[in-house]
């Protein structure tokens, strides 16, 4: 999945923000956006193009004088991985289907945010390739405080695992 999210900040993304009540009298936002991208992976011996679909929600809670107390965010996405060959005049070799989900917490008043949930599934005609699950806690500065589960760096064994 990390690599899905490289190609993030070359998006367009639609934005809709609605205001509803919070506790203790403070505000909360509820922001949706849509996000839809093209990334290639090059390969020692085949390409690999990565179209893909990403829901975000987020829902950011703040305090009656409108400080920030938390945040949570909500990632899906959905992709097509079309593997293809180097040649001159590219022959398709194989299309896979990738799916994945996240949660994300942040505490304004720790500084703490917690990513859990993560799973990224791929799958082709002959079933499970890769397969990613864990969760992430991480402190104000930036440090991993907790960690569990594989957190594959999909770029790098996608080309290994589709040989």
């Amino acid at each position: 999945m990390k690599h899905t999210f490289l190609a993030l900040g070359a998006l367009t993304t639609v934005l809709i923000v609605t205001a509803q009540p919070a506790l203790a009298g403070g505000l909360r936002d509820t922001i949706r956006s849509q996000a839809a991208g093209d990334n290639v992976l090059t390969c020692q011996a085949f390409t690999i193009d990565d179209a893909w679909n990403l829901d975000v929600t987020t829902r950011i809670v703040s305090d009656s004088s409108g400080n920030l107390v938390n945040s949570s965010t909500e990632l899906r996405f959905n992709a097509v991985l079309t593997k293809w060959s180097l040649d001159d005049a590219p022959v398709q070799l194989g299309v896979y289907r990738e799916r994945g989900s996240t949660h994300g917490t942040y505490d304004a008043v720790s500084g703490m945010s917690t990513y859990s949930g993560f799973t990224t599934s791929i799958a082709g005609p002959n079933g499970m390739i890769a397969h990613d699950v864990g969760r992430t806690v991480v402190n104000a500065d930036g440090t991993t405080v907790f960690e569990s589960g594989q957190h594959q760096t999909l770029a790098s064994q996608l080309c290994y695992a589709l040989q």
